[in-house]
């Protein structure tokens, strides 16, 4: 059947691709239907491998995710006064992506960040060329009206002060979809960069072509929320290598050399970064201007009290809410995550969701926690950004983290994340036998 690697990267990366030919319905009952191939793949893949979970971490992650998703089917079926078609894709919307990290789990123990990383970035190279092709030459080229509009994608976004720039999609439906695989790329490379096997210099050197070009790319893409979580990520990084360093002082030489390098990396790059952003001047680059501009007037201050406060049970809540699908457009979840949960599923089933969500938060963030007080950065990198990206997801919205691609790939993540016995064995085996130079894709894509 071919290796479920290679779809998962394609599916997260291309499957946008089939919106330019068939209609909004087909298209998404297409790529839908492509993400639980991968899921019946997965199940049958090497199935006499797989194993039993047995970390405990693990099995409350499922209890979880299986409250979510029972929940949510609940939902749909005693909504009655809502649209169907709506709450079949609301559901859909959640579910499928959620499945990932019990499948993943249960059926498919060996899976590797590494293997699929290396596929990641294979083929981010043509969406990056594209995106670089709008920014910089020709902003129209390779855009498509057919699902996203008259835009073909693009999204306007105004400055404080005066005027906007635009923010271009590359291949993607929107810009909003290309950002958020930009951060994705960033997500692996850190991984990959972190590794403490990871010590050849050509990986260095791939793995640092990568970072640049996600940053390249969340620049071009223009999203001020992922930019924020990846300066968020490097200053994790550094603090856990600094708590490495003092609280384990004696410890291995070359462990400690390797994590206090990437802590100076990732100092400079931190420095350098806000150095940018408060020299920023030039419209050339309206992004640095942006978020020079979102720093000065507070917006992000503002956006999160805004969030918090309406996090608040309404007063005005039903015990079953208005329905799956009433909340957002055509079946996506609405604006202001916890907000439109209250509003869409009531007291019963708005609690049962937050519970779901929050106890996946809370273990990861134990998880992760741990990883930074023992210095560990590639579990510490494998933790903190689903975690990030789901608290981003209840107080933004839902659709930011559950959109397909960025879902399959977080769930995929989250499954790595509750792995206590083998995470740091795969990430020191897999740097070291796998990833040594970009030739080695075919690898990558075998079992």
């Amino acid at each position: 059947m071919g290796s479920p690697y290679f779809f998962l990267a394609l599916l997260a990366l291309y499957g946008d691709l089939v919106k330019r030919f068939a209609p909004p319905v087909i298209a998404l009952g297409i790529v839908y239907a492509s993400a639980i191939y991968i899921l019946v793949m997965i199940v049958v893949h090497d199935r006499g491998r797989t194993r039993k979970i047995v970390e405990w971490d693990a099995q409350l992650v499922n209890v979880f995710v299986f409250t979510l998703i029972i929940t949510y089917i609940f939902q749909f079926v005693t909504s009655f006064s809502a649209s169907i078609f709506e709450g079949l894709s609301h559901l859909f919307y959640i579910v499928v992506p959620l499945s990932y990290i019990i499948v993943v789990q249960r059926y498919w123990p060996q899976f590797s960040l590494y293997k699929l990383a290396t596929l990641f970035f294979w083929m981010m190279i043509p969406i990056n060329t594209v995106g670089l092709i709008q920014f910089a030459i020709q902003p129209d080229f390779l855009l498509s009206t057919e699902y996203s509009g008259i835009l073909g994608g693009v999204i306007e976004r105004n400055l404080f002060h005066s005027g906007f720039f635009e923010r271009y999609p590359s291949l993607f439906a929107s810009a909003d979809r290309y950002s958020a695989m930009a951060l994705m790329q960033f997500y692996f490379s850190c991984v990959l960069l972190t590794a403490e096997g990871s010590t050849a210099r050509r990986t260095h050197l791939w793995v640092m072509f990568n970072i640049f070009s996600s940053l390249v790319a969340l620049g071009i893409a223009g999203a001020r929320s992922r930019i924020l979580i990846v300066l968020s990520v490097i200053v994790l990084i550094v603090l856990s290598q600094a708590v490495r360093a003092i609280a384990f002082p004696k410890g291995d030489m070359r462990s400690r050399a390797h994590g206090l390098r990437f802590a100076f990396l990732g100092t400079f790059g931190l420095a350098l970064g806000i150095l940018l952003i408060a020299l920023a001047e030039s419209e050339e680059y309206p992004i640095l201007l942006f978020l020079q501009q979102t720093f000065r007037e507070g917006d992000i201050q503002v956006r999160l009290l805004e969030a918090l406060q309406l996090a608040w049970i309404p007063h005005d809540v039903s015990l079953f809410g208005e329905g799956l699908g009433t909340i957002g457009t055509g079946g996506r979840p609405g604006e202001f995550g916890i907000h439109s949960i209250w509003l869409e599923s009531g007291l019963l089933w708005g609690s049962l969701i937050l519970i779901g969500f929050l106890g996946i938060i809370a273990i990861l963030t134990s998880l992760a926690f741990r990883s930074a007080l023992k210095g560990e950065s590639v579990q510490l990198v494998v933790r903190c950004v689903p975690v990030l990206l789901l608290l981003f997801g209840l107080l933004a919205g839902l659709s930011s983290v559950f959109e397909l691609s960025t879902g399959i790939l977080m769930a995929c993540a989250i499954a790595v994340a509750v792995r206590r016995s083998n995470l740091i064995r795969q990430s020191a085996s897999m740097s070291n036998n796998k990833i040594r130079s970009p030739n080695l894709m075919r690898a990558a894509g075998s079992s």
